[in-house]
């Protein structure tokens, strides 16, 4: 992870580094998507404030087919 810095032990690193080998972009992409997801989300209401909204809005993104493009 460029500009982290972490201590672990050898075997920790190597597992860890083996799990970005083998995901490659799942890595970028999962955290890339959360983001997406929470601005869509709050952008229609869903906001810390309002976690009935929030809930609902959830809950149709994830029972519905859905489009990286509609997130943006």
């Amino acid at each position: 992870m460029a500009g982290t810095v972490c201590l672990m032990s050898p075997d920790r690193a190597m597992q860890r580094t083996q799990f970005f080998d083998t995901y490659r972009s799942y890595v970028i992409n999962y955290n890339l998507g959360h983001d997406m997801v929470k601005r869509n989300i709050e952008a229609q209401g869903g906001t810390p404030d309002q976690p009935a909204r929030r809930w609902a809005l959830f809950t149709h993104l994830i029972s519905t087919p859905q489009l990286p493009s509609l997130l943006a």
